[in-house]
Protein backbone atom coordinates (compact mmCIF):
# COMPACT_ATOMS: atom_id res chain seq x y z
CA UNK A 1 0.00 0.00 0.00
CA UNK A 2 1.26 3.24 -0.62
CA UNK A 3 0.31 6.63 1.15
CA UNK A 4 -0.09 9.91 -1.06
CA UNK A 5 0.33 12.76 0.72
CA UNK A 6 -0.27 15.99 0.09
CA UNK A 7 0.95 19.11 1.98
CA UNK A 8 2.76 16.90 4.11
CA UNK A 9 6.32 18.07 5.81
CA UNK A 10 9.22 16.70 4.17
CA UNK A 11 10.98 15.69 7.47
CA UNK A 12 7.54 13.70 8.04
CA UNK A 13 7.76 11.99 4.20
CA UNK A 14 11.44 11.17 5.25
CA UNK A 15 10.34 9.97 8.93
CA UNK A 16 7.67 7.69 7.22
CA UNK A 17 9.39 6.28 4.68
CA UNK A 18 12.12 5.08 7.49
CA UNK A 19 9.59 3.21 9.04
CA UNK A 20 9.21 1.38 5.53
CA UNK A 21 5.89 2.96 4.14
CA UNK A 22 5.95 4.10 0.50
CA UNK A 23 5.00 7.54 0.29
CA UNK A 24 4.28 9.69 -2.49
CA UNK A 25 4.58 13.39 -1.90
CA UNK A 26 1.75 15.49 -3.77
CA UNK A 27 1.17 19.05 -4.52
CA UNK A 28 -2.28 18.76 -4.97
CA UNK A 29 -5.12 16.33 -4.62
CA UNK A 30 -4.39 13.08 -6.39
CA UNK A 31 -7.19 11.47 -9.20
CA UNK A 32 -9.39 9.51 -6.95
CA UNK A 33 -8.14 6.57 -9.32
CA UNK A 34 -4.39 6.80 -8.33
CA UNK A 35 -5.34 6.48 -4.88
CA UNK A 36 -7.74 3.39 -5.42
CA UNK A 37 -6.86 1.10 -3.20
CA UNK A 38 -4.32 2.64 -1.29
CA UNK A 39 -3.89 5.79 1.42
CA UNK A 40 -4.40 9.45 1.07
CA UNK A 41 -2.99 11.13 3.91
CA UNK A 42 -3.99 15.31 3.79
CA UNK A 43 -4.31 18.05 6.70
CA UNK A 44 -6.30 20.80 7.34
CA UNK A 45 -4.00 23.44 5.63
CA UNK A 46 -5.18 22.08 2.15
CA UNK A 47 -8.64 20.56 3.19
CA UNK A 48 -11.11 22.68 5.49
CA UNK A 49 -14.00 21.17 7.54
CA UNK A 50 -16.43 21.43 5.31
CA UNK A 51 -14.30 19.28 2.60
CA UNK A 52 -14.54 16.09 4.98
CA UNK A 53 -17.03 15.06 4.04
CA UNK A 54 -16.56 15.84 0.40
CA UNK A 55 -13.65 13.84 1.15
CA UNK A 56 -14.76 10.41 1.56
CA UNK A 57 -17.13 10.93 -1.89
CA UNK A 58 -14.39 11.69 -3.75
CA UNK A 59 -12.30 8.98 -2.58
CA UNK A 60 -14.11 6.23 -1.90
CA UNK A 61 -12.43 3.11 -2.35
CA UNK A 62 -9.23 4.53 -0.50
CA UNK A 63 -8.10 4.83 2.75
CA UNK A 64 -8.30 8.37 4.08
CA UNK A 65 -5.75 10.24 6.58
CA UNK A 66 -6.85 13.36 8.39
CA UNK A 67 -4.33 15.65 10.09
CA UNK A 68 -5.89 18.62 12.25
CA UNK A 69 -3.28 20.89 13.24
CA UNK A 70 -5.06 24.01 14.57
CA UNK A 71 -4.83 24.65 18.68
CA UNK A 72 -7.30 27.21 19.89
CA UNK A 73 -10.34 27.82 21.87
CA UNK A 74 -12.13 25.54 19.15
CA UNK A 75 -10.34 22.33 19.81
CA UNK A 76 -9.78 19.49 17.53
CA UNK A 77 -13.34 17.43 18.54
CA UNK A 78 -15.08 18.25 15.95
CA UNK A 79 -13.23 18.16 12.97
CA UNK A 80 -12.44 13.93 15.09
CA UNK A 81 -15.88 13.75 15.10
CA UNK A 82 -16.69 14.09 11.43
CA UNK A 83 -13.69 12.14 10.45
CA UNK A 84 -15.49 9.60 12.61
CA UNK A 85 -19.17 10.04 11.14
CA UNK A 86 -17.43 10.09 7.05
CA UNK A 87 -14.86 6.79 8.14
CA UNK A 88 -11.65 9.35 7.77
CA UNK A 89 -8.54 8.54 10.07
CA UNK A 90 -7.88 11.45 12.50
CA UNK A 91 -4.63 12.64 13.42
CA UNK A 92 -5.09 15.36 16.52
CA UNK A 93 -2.76 18.65 16.96
CA UNK A 94 0.03 18.61 18.36
CA UNK A 95 1.06 14.48 17.98
CA UNK A 96 5.00 14.05 17.14
CA UNK A 97 7.12 12.27 14.92
CA UNK A 98 7.10 8.91 16.65
CA UNK A 99 3.45 9.36 17.68
CA UNK A 100 2.18 9.35 14.07
CA UNK A 101 4.27 6.72 13.22
CA UNK A 102 2.91 4.57 16.24
CA UNK A 103 -0.86 5.19 14.26
CA UNK A 104 0.34 4.23 11.16
CA UNK A 105 1.89 1.10 12.82
CA UNK A 106 -1.23 0.22 14.45
CA UNK A 107 -3.43 1.08 11.40
CA UNK A 108 -1.63 -0.90 8.64
CA UNK A 109 0.25 -3.05 10.77
CA UNK A 110 3.71 -2.62 8.55
CA UNK A 111 6.26 -3.19 11.34
CA UNK A 112 6.14 -5.23 14.57
CA UNK A 113 8.23 -3.14 17.13
CA UNK A 114 9.00 -5.64 20.07
CA UNK A 115 8.96 -3.66 24.02
CA UNK A 116 9.83 -4.16 27.52
CA UNK A 117 7.34 -1.39 28.49
CA UNK A 118 4.19 -2.67 30.55
CA UNK A 119 1.62 0.83 30.74
CA UNK A 120 -0.71 1.35 33.50
CA UNK A 121 -3.59 3.18 33.05
CA UNK A 122 -6.47 4.59 35.15
CA UNK A 123 -10.23 4.58 33.89
CA UNK A 124 -10.28 7.76 35.86
CA UNK A 125 -8.20 9.87 38.61
CA UNK A 126 -7.64 8.45 42.01
CA UNK A 127 -8.44 4.86 41.25
CA UNK A 128 -4.96 3.66 42.11
CA UNK A 129 -2.72 3.61 39.00
CA UNK A 130 0.66 4.79 40.66
CA UNK A 131 0.48 2.28 43.31
CA UNK A 132 -0.83 -0.23 41.34
CA UNK A 133 1.65 0.09 38.78
CA UNK A 134 4.86 0.19 42.04
CA UNK A 135 3.04 -3.27 43.22
CA UNK A 136 3.44 -4.98 39.97
CA UNK A 137 6.79 -3.35 39.66
CA UNK A 138 7.89 -4.62 42.92
CA UNK A 139 6.33 -7.73 42.04
CA UNK A 140 8.32 -8.65 39.20
CA UNK A 141 11.83 -6.84 40.83
CA UNK A 142 11.06 -9.85 43.49
CA UNK A 143 10.44 -12.68 40.70
CA UNK A 144 14.13 -11.51 38.26
CA UNK A 145 16.34 -10.20 40.99
CA UNK A 146 19.14 -10.38 38.68
CA UNK A 147 17.64 -7.81 36.25
CA UNK A 148 17.14 -4.07 36.16
CA UNK A 149 13.28 -3.17 36.81
CA UNK A 150 11.94 0.95 36.42
CA UNK A 151 9.11 2.48 37.27
CA UNK A 152 8.59 5.86 35.74
CA UNK A 153 6.03 8.24 36.36
CA UNK A 154 4.70 9.85 32.96
CA UNK A 155 1.71 11.39 34.69
CA UNK A 156 2.00 14.81 33.87
CA UNK A 157 -0.88 16.40 36.26
CA UNK A 158 0.34 14.05 39.79
CA UNK A 159 3.84 13.31 40.28
CA UNK A 160 2.43 10.27 42.43
CA UNK A 161 4.96 10.87 45.23
CA UNK A 162 5.33 12.86 48.08
CA UNK A 163 9.02 12.66 49.33
CA UNK A 164 12.22 14.34 48.48
CA UNK A 165 13.55 12.99 44.72
CA UNK A 166 16.27 14.92 42.31
CA UNK A 167 14.71 13.31 39.37
CA UNK A 168 11.19 13.60 37.91
CA UNK A 169 9.35 14.61 35.04
CA UNK A 170 10.04 18.24 35.20
CA UNK A 171 13.37 18.09 36.16
CA UNK A 172 14.09 16.10 33.21
CA UNK A 173 12.10 18.78 31.11
CA UNK A 174 15.11 20.31 29.23
CA UNK A 175 16.87 16.84 28.64
CA UNK A 176 13.57 15.34 27.43
CA UNK A 177 12.92 18.08 24.79
CA UNK A 178 16.58 18.50 23.74
CA UNK A 179 16.86 14.38 23.46
CA UNK A 180 19.38 14.45 25.77
CA UNK A 181 18.47 11.80 28.15
CA UNK A 182 21.29 9.27 28.72
CA UNK A 183 20.51 5.93 30.56
CA UNK A 184 23.30 6.67 33.56
CA UNK A 185 20.72 9.26 34.20
CA UNK A 186 18.79 6.71 36.00
CA UNK A 187 20.70 5.99 38.18
CA UNK A 188 19.64 8.93 40.06
CA UNK A 189 16.15 7.18 40.54
CA UNK A 190 14.57 6.28 44.02
CA UNK A 191 15.72 2.84 45.28
CA UNK A 192 12.72 1.15 46.46
CA UNK A 193 11.19 -2.57 46.99
CA UNK A 194 13.72 -3.89 44.07
CA UNK A 195 12.89 -1.32 41.65
CA UNK A 196 13.96 1.88 40.80
CA UNK A 197 11.12 5.14 40.43
CA UNK A 198 11.08 8.43 38.34
CA UNK A 199 8.01 10.01 39.98
CA UNK A 200 6.16 12.58 37.31
CA UNK A 201 5.44 15.92 37.26
CA UNK A 202 5.63 17.85 40.02
CA UNK A 203 4.62 21.42 38.07
CA UNK A 204 1.36 21.83 37.49
CA UNK A 205 2.12 24.66 34.86
CA UNK A 206 4.01 22.49 32.99
CA UNK A 207 1.45 19.82 32.23
CA UNK A 208 0.10 20.81 28.94
CA UNK A 209 3.74 21.32 27.69
CA UNK A 210 4.75 17.98 27.14
CA UNK A 211 4.88 16.75 24.01
CA UNK A 212 4.49 12.64 22.08
CA UNK A 213 7.93 13.36 21.10
CA UNK A 214 9.23 14.08 24.93
CA UNK A 215 7.07 10.78 26.02
CA UNK A 216 8.85 9.02 23.08
CA UNK A 217 12.50 10.09 23.59
CA UNK A 218 12.09 9.00 27.69
CA UNK A 219 10.15 6.09 26.67
CA UNK A 220 13.35 4.94 24.59
CA UNK A 221 15.79 5.59 27.17
CA UNK A 222 13.91 4.00 29.71
CA UNK A 223 13.74 0.59 27.49
CA UNK A 224 17.32 0.79 27.08
CA UNK A 225 18.15 1.95 31.29
CA UNK A 226 16.33 -0.95 32.46
CA UNK A 227 14.93 -4.84 31.74
CA UNK A 228 11.41 -4.18 32.27
CA UNK A 229 9.89 -0.70 32.32
CA UNK A 230 6.19 -0.35 34.25
CA UNK A 231 4.96 3.11 32.98
CA UNK A 232 2.57 4.87 35.43
CA UNK A 233 0.74 6.87 32.56
CA UNK A 234 -2.27 8.02 34.53
CA UNK A 235 -5.61 8.57 33.79
CA UNK A 236 -6.57 11.72 31.65
CA UNK A 237 -6.15 11.02 27.72
CA UNK A 238 -5.61 14.84 27.34
CA UNK A 239 -2.13 13.81 28.45
CA UNK A 240 0.76 13.65 25.62
CA UNK A 241 2.09 10.50 27.89
CA UNK A 242 -1.47 8.54 27.74
CA UNK A 243 -1.94 9.13 24.26
CA UNK A 244 1.60 8.13 23.42
CA UNK A 245 1.68 5.49 25.82
CA UNK A 246 -1.67 3.63 25.14
CA UNK A 247 0.08 3.33 21.20
CA UNK A 248 3.71 2.39 22.02
CA UNK A 249 3.12 -0.06 25.24
CA UNK A 250 3.90 -3.80 24.88
CA UNK A 251 1.46 -4.40 27.34
CA UNK A 252 -1.54 -2.27 28.27
CA UNK A 253 -3.38 -2.05 31.65
CA UNK A 254 -6.54 -0.66 32.64
CA UNK A 255 -7.07 -0.47 36.24
CA UNK A 256 -10.39 0.35 37.21
CA UNK A 257 -12.89 0.37 40.43
CA UNK A 258 -16.21 -1.61 40.17
CA UNK A 259 -17.86 0.97 38.11
CA UNK A 260 -18.82 -0.30 34.18
CA UNK A 261 -19.93 3.17 32.49
CA UNK A 262 -16.18 4.96 33.09
CA UNK A 263 -14.86 1.70 32.14
CA UNK A 264 -16.43 1.58 29.00
CA UNK A 265 -16.00 4.96 27.73
CA UNK A 266 -12.09 4.77 28.24
CA UNK A 267 -11.88 1.32 26.30
CA UNK A 268 -13.45 2.20 23.34
CA UNK A 269 -11.47 5.60 23.20
CA UNK A 270 -8.77 2.90 23.46
CA UNK A 271 -10.42 1.43 20.10
CA UNK A 272 -10.25 4.46 18.67
CA UNK A 273 -6.68 4.75 18.65
CA UNK A 274 -6.60 1.62 17.28
CA UNK A 275 -5.96 -0.63 20.45
CA UNK A 276 -9.23 -3.26 20.70
CA UNK A 277 -10.51 -4.28 24.06
CA UNK A 278 -9.00 -7.74 23.61
CA UNK A 279 -5.46 -6.50 24.09
CA UNK A 280 -5.69 -4.51 27.22
CA UNK A 281 -5.73 -6.53 30.36
CA UNK A 282 -8.07 -5.52 33.22
CA UNK A 283 -7.04 -4.93 37.29
CA UNK A 284 -10.23 -4.12 39.27
CA UNK A 285 -8.64 -2.19 42.82
CA UNK A 286 -10.65 -1.85 46.27
CA UNK A 287 -12.99 -4.49 44.97
CA UNK A 288 -15.39 -5.42 48.31
CA UNK A 289 -17.68 -8.50 48.16
CA UNK A 290 -20.85 -6.78 47.22
CA UNK A 291 -18.94 -5.21 44.15
CA UNK A 292 -19.11 -6.71 40.51
CA UNK A 293 -16.27 -9.32 39.76
CA UNK A 294 -13.36 -8.95 37.66
CA UNK A 295 -14.73 -11.45 35.01
CA UNK A 296 -17.88 -9.56 35.02
CA UNK A 297 -16.34 -6.21 34.22
CA UNK A 298 -13.62 -7.52 31.73
CA UNK A 299 -16.73 -9.63 29.98
CA UNK A 300 -18.75 -6.52 29.64
CA UNK A 301 -16.07 -4.67 27.47
CA UNK A 302 -13.85 -7.13 25.73
CA UNK A 303 -10.86 -6.68 28.07
CA UNK A 304 -8.48 -9.74 29.68
CA UNK A 305 -9.26 -10.24 33.32
CA UNK A 306 -5.84 -9.75 34.97
CA UNK A 307 -6.59 -9.28 39.16
CA UNK A 308 -8.34 -8.06 41.33
CA UNK A 309 -6.99 -6.29 44.62
CA UNK A 310 -9.37 -6.32 47.62
CA UNK A 311 -10.18 -3.11 49.80
CA UNK A 312 -7.46 -3.12 52.08
CA UNK A 313 -8.56 0.27 53.93
CA UNK A 314 -6.59 3.42 54.46
CA UNK A 315 -3.36 2.13 53.01
CA UNK A 316 -0.53 4.79 52.49
CA UNK A 317 2.04 2.97 51.37
CA UNK A 318 3.81 3.27 48.50
CA UNK A 319 3.70 -0.30 47.42
CA UNK A 320 0.23 -2.26 48.06
CA UNK A 321 0.52 -4.23 51.50
CA UNK A 322 -0.09 -8.03 50.26
CA UNK A 323 -0.20 -11.36 51.82
CA UNK A 324 2.29 -13.95 50.64
CA UNK A 325 -0.66 -15.70 48.28
CA UNK A 326 -1.54 -12.41 46.71
CA UNK A 327 2.05 -11.75 46.05
CA UNK A 328 2.32 -15.50 44.42
CA UNK A 329 -0.81 -14.94 42.36
CA UNK A 330 0.50 -11.81 40.77
CA UNK A 331 3.70 -12.76 40.26
CA UNK A 332 1.76 -15.66 38.15
CA UNK A 333 -0.25 -13.41 36.72
CA UNK A 334 2.63 -11.41 35.51
CA UNK A 335 4.84 -14.41 34.30
CA UNK A 336 3.43 -14.37 30.63
CA UNK A 337 4.34 -10.55 30.28
CA UNK A 338 8.27 -11.08 31.08
CA UNK A 339 7.93 -14.41 28.83
CA UNK A 340 6.22 -12.19 25.68
CA UNK A 341 9.42 -9.89 26.18
CA UNK A 342 11.78 -12.78 26.43
CA UNK A 343 12.51 -11.89 30.21
CA UNK A 344 11.94 -15.81 31.27
CA UNK A 345 11.20 -19.12 30.13
CA UNK A 346 7.13 -19.49 30.04
CA UNK A 347 6.18 -21.27 33.30
CA UNK A 348 2.78 -23.55 33.34
CA UNK A 349 0.31 -22.10 34.88
CA UNK A 350 -1.70 -23.24 38.35
CA UNK A 351 -5.31 -24.76 37.48
CA UNK A 352 -7.87 -21.69 37.96
CA UNK A 353 -7.88 -17.89 37.53
CA UNK A 354 -6.28 -14.76 39.43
Amino acid sequence: MKIYAVGLDPIWIAAIRDRGYAVVPCVSMPEPETVRENALFVTDRDLDLAGIDRLRETYPNAELIYAYTRRGVSGWHTAAALCAKHGVRFVRPGVGRDALLDLLDSWYGETDRPGNVIGVFGTLPGVGVTRIAATIAAQIAAQIAAKKVLLIGCNVYNPGWDGETVVSLDRWKQRLTSRMLRTEDFEQALKMNGFSYVPGNFDPLSALDFTEDEAAHLMEAASKAGDVVVADFGSIPESAFWYYGMQSAAIRIFVTQPELKRLAVMTKLAEKLGIGPGHLFLIANRVQPEDMTLKTLAEACGAQPFFSFPYKGNVRDFVLPLVKREQEQVQDAVGPFLAAMGIQEPVARKKGWF
